[in-house]
């Protein structure tokens, strides 16, 4: 059966009926789940199950979500972070993380995350094994190392996609598109030579309660090289405010480094 919601209601009555957790045969915990470029930089990874690690202390979430739990680890994937960050308010959750409560993580160890393709539901079912290099989590990492969500989103990901390695590299609209059914859209600053058109138009989709996200120019260097303004280049970014103040237009970004 594929990865459906009936198929996660299944998983979640067997791991309770035998008292054991789930574990998911269709990415498994191991170097294929992780892919070939990834594993070719000679990383040593450890797969960790999270309801068990730590004393069982993590929970998906803690005191809400905010756009400040999310901050990137060892991976190329800066673009699905700041769509993820845009998305930090309780508000938006249940959207994309199907849980009814902690005790069922502790219990099962399984997670149902909805994305969407062509305006349609894309359901992804997940377990709790992550991955470690060096004793520290290799993906997204939260700043209490309690919460799990962007770690869960971000495994759910990889495994739409077949592997880690496989989600290094994108768009942050695309990302944006397939988290909340919307079309995305992308509006390139060179070819909006009229500065206040431009503006307009960004502004209006920010009061209109868009989700935006924004992408310097790529560099030779790769995000080891900085504008004059210091914005990395070849990188991605949430972009949380817009504002106008004292006839100056102020854009608020955030750097999924944190």
């Amino acid at each position: 059966m594929p990865d459906c919601l009936p198929k996660y209601k299944i998983i979640v009555e067997r791991a309770k009926q035998r008292q054991e957790k789930f574990t998911d045969a269709n990415f498994v915990a191991g170097d294929a789940s992780i892919g070939e470029e990834i594993m070719s930089r000679g990383v040593e990874i450890e797969w960790v199950r999270m309801s068990e690690h730590d004393g069982g202390n993590h929970v998906l979430f803690e005191d809400g979500i905010d756009t400040n739990d999310v901050e990137q680890g060892q991976m190329g994937d800066c673009y699905f972070l700041s769509a993820i960050a845009v998305l930090g308010s309780a508000q938006t959750r249940d959207k994309f993380v199907l849980l009814n409560t902690d005790d069922e993580f502790a219990t099962c160890g399984a997670f149902c995350v909805r994305f969407y393709a062509d305006g349609k539901e894309d359901i992804v079912i997940v377990d709790d094994m992550l991955p470690f290099l060096g004793g520290e989590l290799f993906g997204v990492k939260t700043p209490t190392g309690k919460e799990l969500w962007p770690q869960i989103l971000e495994k759910a990901y990889a495994k739409k996609y077949g592997s880690f390695s496989a989600i290094e590299g994108g768009l942050v609209h695309i990302a944006l598109g397939e988290l909340t059914n919307g079309i995305p859209e992308i509006m390139n600053r060179d070819d909006n030579q009229n500065l206040k058109k431009w503006w307009d138009q960004l502004y209006g989709y920010y009061k209109s309660g868009y989700k935006l996200g924004a992408g310097s120019p790529s560099h030779p260097d790769g995000d080891s090289a900085k504008s004059d303004t210091g914005v990395v280049q070849g990188h991605a970014y949430s972009v949380l405010k817009l504002l106008e103040v004292d006839k100056l237009q102020l854009i608020c970004l955030r750097n999924p480094w944190g």
